[in-house]
This record gives structure tokens, sequence and C-alpha cells, in this order.
């Protein structure tokens, strides 16, 4: 049979690349390069340093022009080409993770490899419809680290500041630890169901949830990809401080093939995030389910807070990595002696129930907590997200019915006259544009006093679009009416002749869209209206459903 694939090493972040133009598929060329891995764990080691060896000698014949010598093989920075309807099989050989890849998705450990039938028969798609170990993969042979991997090595003040300070009776229930009721509220639901949705999107990408499922491999923050971090920066700033004025996660201008990852919005410097006075991010590795970086990620934390000027008796830390988080209450008038929670899973598992973890609904509910800075803080920082709508798309076209307001005219509109907050409540209360209810905010601080019930609901702006004949608008919209409902979407698109593995993807998609897909009913101009995430397009030929936007809403009447 004429199934064509590749063999690929990576090594160094880089690629060694074979075409096979026969029996690509697992029981044929799948089951022929397993055969070529030692089971014999020194013998596997060996094997790989092998592999290495090669590879480095391809790299340095491309790159000092012998490519004639390279023959069948080829050198690429990338290989996001390979995911194609021409190559139905790509077997990648990750030198620097350790791991097996089957079109793009982490399947196995080199380390462990499994027996040929467990080898064919777990080969499956994720819910997210990409190429992931079967849900009834024995557990021994999931692409879990490595039972060595180290931890990283934490200071031993960190981990005495936990053993001195840490709250003995173990850990505390979220809604203890933050002094609210046990249930979320509406804004808090919302903020959470938003959050949800904007990350099952984005594990929609082949690159990123590529990366995102090796990311548990990291020692520490030191040996962390950028990407990691930008994540870890991005969801944390989109959980904790409103959405609206913060471009960081909305703005598309990264490039993500492969090994490369350039982004507009730096990560900050330093191993400490203080998004708020009352909150301070500490990113970790992977390890949190490990007693010393567990004690150690904490005792930091602790640390830091204690050591900081111009905060409150009360600071939240939170240790945080994509896997897992975790919430402390610091009590500085106290000593610093904290409690903790446990730790909750962050991202959702390659086979989730629900768009909604544990974790993030904690991390909502933290940045939702009240601040004594809350007011400077919108007033600071949402005069420059006022000067120019926030698009999650590359368009550059204005649009005629967003106002452009400048921050110098913020400004100049500072000394307004004051009404009654009463009045100024109601007043805010009956705005149902972003923008018009963030001016109305910022002209001095009883309007923002007002405002800020509806200003921490997620605020996108709502520049109008006409795609393919259809009106599309980026934003959810607060009003009186805001509710919010997770809907389960079909597809309507009929099957094609081709069974390509990009239609196999798309239908085992389609079966958990409500894991990306949602509706918002809401008041706009006065009239109620729904808004509904778009879903991936048909495919049809070479088109990839990857051009996903997720804040890209379609706009329904009903």
């Amino acid at each position: 049979m004429g199934t064509r694939g590749y063999i690929v090493y990576k090594c160094h972040n880089r690629y060694c690349c074979k075409f096979n133009q026969w029996d690509s598929y697992p029981d044929g060329l799948g089951v022929e390069l397993l055969a070529q891995i030692p089971t014999d764990p020194a013998e596997c080691q060996k094997w790989r340093r092998e592999k290495r060896s090669f590879c480095v000698r391809m790299f340095t014949l491309h790159d000092t022009g012998k490519t004639e010598e390279l023959e069948e093989w080829e050198v690429r920075k990338d290989i996001g080409e390979l995911y194609s309807i021409w190559y139905e099989w790509v077997y990648e050989i990750d030198l620097d993770a350790h791991v097996f890849k089957v079109n793009f998705g982490l399947m196995y450990r080199l380390s462990n490899m499994p027996p040929k039938d467990i080898f064919l028969r777990c080969i499956s798609h994720d819910f997210y419809g990409y190429p992931g170990p079967a849900q009834d993969t024995p557990p021994q042979y999931l692409p879990n680290p490595e039972p060595g991997f180290p931890p990283y090595p934490f200071p031993d003040d960190q981990l005495d500041a936990f053993a001195r300070l840490h709250n003995e009776a173990g850990p505390s229930a979220l809604h203890d630890l933050i002094s609210r009721p046990q249930s979320m509220t509406h804004r808090e639901t919302t903020c959470a169901r938003v959050l949800s949705l904007f990350i099952g999107q984005i594990l929609l990408e082949p690159s990123w949830n590529s990366f995102l499922a090796l990311q548990s491999w990291y020692a520490g923050t030191d040996d962390m990809p950028i990407q990691d971090k930008w994540f870890l920066y991005a969801f944390s700033r989109i959980a904790t401080c409103p959405l609206y004025y913060h471009p960081t996660a909305w703005e598309k201008k990264y490039v993500c093939d492969g090994i490369a990852f350039e982004t507009t919005s730096k990560v900050p410097p330093g191993d400490y995030w203080w998004l708020r006075k009352h909150i301070c991010v500490r990113p970790v590795s992977s390890h949190l389910h490990q007693d010393k970086h567990f004690q150690g990620s904490l005792g930091g934390l602790a640390n830091e807070i204690m050591s900081a000027n111009d905060v409150p008796n009360i600071v939240y830390g939170v240790a945080f990595s994509l896997s897992h988080i975790v919430i402390i209450r610091v009590d500085r008038s106290n000593g610093g002696t904290f409690k903790y929670t446990k730790t909750m899973q962050f991202l959702p598992s390659r086979y989730p129930t629900t768009p909604l973890t544990e974790g993030m609904s904690a991390l909502i509910r933290i940045g939702d907590l009240r601040g004594q800075d809350d007011v400077d803080f919108f007033h600071r920082n949402m005069p420059s997200a006022m000067c120019g709508p926030l698009r999650y798309d590359d368009s550059d076209d204005d649009d005629d019915d967003v106002p452009k307001v400048k921050p110098v005219e913020v400004v100049e509109r500072a000394n307004v006259k004051i009404m009654p907050i009463d009045i100024l409540m109601r007043i805010a209360d009956y705005i149902d544009q972003p923008r018009t209810l963030n001016a109305f905010a910022v002209s001095s601080t009883a309007p923002m006093t007002a405002a800020l019930r509806w200003l921490k609901f997620p605020q996108v702006e709502v520049p109008h679009l006409r795609i393919r004949d259809k009106l599309y608008l980026h934003s959810i919209q607060h009003g009186p009416m805001l509710i919010h409902a997770c809907s389960f979407l079909e597809p309507d698109e009929p099957e094609p002749e081709h069974r390509s593995q990009l239609y196999i993807l798309h239908k085992q998609r389609s079966e958990q869209w409500h894991l990306w897909s949602g509706r918002y009913r809401t008041m706009v101009r006065g009239k109620e209206v729904v808004f509904r995430t778009i879903t991936p397009e048909p495919l049809t030929s070479l088109s990839l459903p990857f051009t996903l936007h997720p804040w890209k809403s379609q706009y329904v009447e009903e």
C-alpha cells in the first residue's frame, strides 16, 4: 500500500527527517521502529546516545552545505509542514524529552516502550482530537515523567519556612481559606467558564497541545521553556485581573511552529509575579505532588510575601504550574503563618468530562477577591487599554463603531462633579457597552467604585466584522441579564469521501465540542441576544481547523 509517512528524530530542538513511501501505518512502519528501540534500560540509553550522535552528524553536514551526503535524510527547524493529509503517519522519536510521538501526539516513553499488541491497540486520540494513548492504556506505559526525574533543588531557607509557618492542621478547603461561601458567585462562575473555554480552544492548537503535554518533564523554572512561562503568566493574568484591559492573552502576535515562540507581551523577570498587592504568583514546575517541591514552593512564597513592602496584612500566594496549583493565605500580622489548600489540577486531562477544573475555579476565586488597591489598580491600567480594541485576530482594520479614547482625554475628565454613589451605581447598571462603561469609570474615583462590580466581569471589546456573510462579534457583553451556560454544539457538515487523518481528528472533536464551545445570553443595545463561540470549520482539502480565535463569537438572534 502507498501509505506515506515520515520518520523523525528530534535532537537539540532540531529535526532529522526521512520520508517513507510505503506501509507507514502503525502495523507497518510503526512496528518496525518499535523493534529498533531496546527494552533493556542500559541498551536503550546506549541506543539514544547513538541516535543523538547520528543527528549531530546530519546537522553538521547540513550546516556545512554537504547536503548531498545526507542521502535520504533532511534537516528541518520545525516539522509543522508534515501535519498534512499527504503524510498519514509521522513517527517522532524525541531524544530531548525521551518520548515517542505518533502524528505529533505524545504516546510512550522511550525507556518503557510497550509490547507490540499494546503498542498497536493503544494508539488512539484524546478528547481534543489529537493522537494520544487510549484511555485504557496500562499505567506503566503512559508517557509520564520518568520515576527518577529530579525535582528542583530548593534552598534550605524555603524548606525551613514551610516547617515553621505552615498550618499543622493540614490543607484547608478553598472557601474556608478565602472566607467565602462554598458555592461560587454568579460573577465567579462566569469568569471561570470564560477561562475554561479559552483554555479549551488553546488545547485545540496542535503545537500548543504538543508542548503542553510535555511541560511536566522539566525539573524547574530555570529549565522551563518560554512557552510554558508565557502561558503561566497569561492564565494567571486572565484569572486574577480584569479581562478587558489586559491584552497579553488576547494578542495573536506569536509564532509557535515547533521551536519558535515569540510574543510582544514579555513575561516578567524573576521568580515571583506580583499581579496585585494581595496576590503573588510563583511559577513552578510540575512536581507539586512531591513533598519537597510542595514545601519549598510554599515556603518560598511565604518568604517573598513577608519581605514585600506596601502590601496588606493578608496576602494570597499561588504556587502555579500548568498541571497543578496550590493557594496559600499568609497572615503578615502574625509572623507570616499561612494556611494552604491541597494540590489541585489546573489544566484538564486529555480525557476530561468537563472543561472546568478545580484549579481553574480556585484561581478565578482568588482573582475575584476584593483588594485594597482595586480602584487605583483599575484607574492605572484601563486607560492604556482604551487606546485601541483588544482583538484576537491579525486584522489591522479600524472599526468605525469603536470610539478611540486616548489616556490624556481620560485625565482631562478626571475632575467631573461627583453624584451620590447610589445614583452612579444605577447608571453603571444600564451601561451595556464596555468602552462606555470604562470611560464612565475612569472619569473619577466615585464612578470607578460604582462600576467595579461590572468591570470584574469579562470585558472584551465589540468590533463588528462581516465574514462569509455572517456577523461576528469579538465580545462577551455585560448587562443586568448576564447569564452563562455551556452548550453542546453538533457539527452539521457532511462526511467527506476521503477519510483523512484530519477528518478523523474532526470527528473525534465533534463528540466533545462542549469542552471549548459556549453560549452567553445577555443584553446588547437594549435587545436580548445570544453569543456563541465559533466551532471548527469543515475540513476540506488541505485546510486545517487550527485558526480558531477564542473570542471570535457568532451573533445569534433568538
